[in-house]
């Protein structure tokens, strides 16, 4: 789901220009997509949990998750409640070119990001 919310602040962008992060995010398609995710992040964050005694089924595939940076982004989807934080943190993500593309299956090499945001009149843009 983060795919979806990223291209759609990147289709947005593209067909505007630019785009206030808040117009966006309260976007009811968006709004729904964000409760989702944070619903998805409970559960499996839940999951984990329930799991943590158990080393011999979960070991290897605990270090993996933790590794690829997605048990920490659970938790900050979960802890996430306004959809502007959650674009927020979308972004934030993304720009930290060092980890653009970061846990790509594909062993992938990180690109440039393809988004950028400008703070104009305390206003933040895509």
């Amino acid at each position: 789901m983060c795919f979806v919310v990223f291209d759609h602040f990147r289709f947005q962008a593209t067909t505007s220009g630019q785009v206030r992060l808040r117009a966006v995010m309260e976007e009811p398609f968006l709004v729904n997509a964000c409760a989702q995710m944070r619903r998805a992040s409970l559960a499996f964050l839940a999951h984990m949990e329930a799991a943590s005694g158990n080393d011999a089924v979960l070991g290897t595939a605990r270090q993996t998750l933790q590794k690829l940076g997605l048990i920490e982004l659970a938790k900050t989807l979960a802890a996430t409640e306004k959809p502007i934080d959650l674009g927020q943190e979308i972004l934030r993500r993304h720009l930290r070119v060092q980890r653009v593309q970061e846990g790509k299956f594909d062993g992938g090499l990180p690109k440039g990001p393809g988004v950028r945001v400008d703070q104009i009149m305390g206003a933040r843009r895509v």
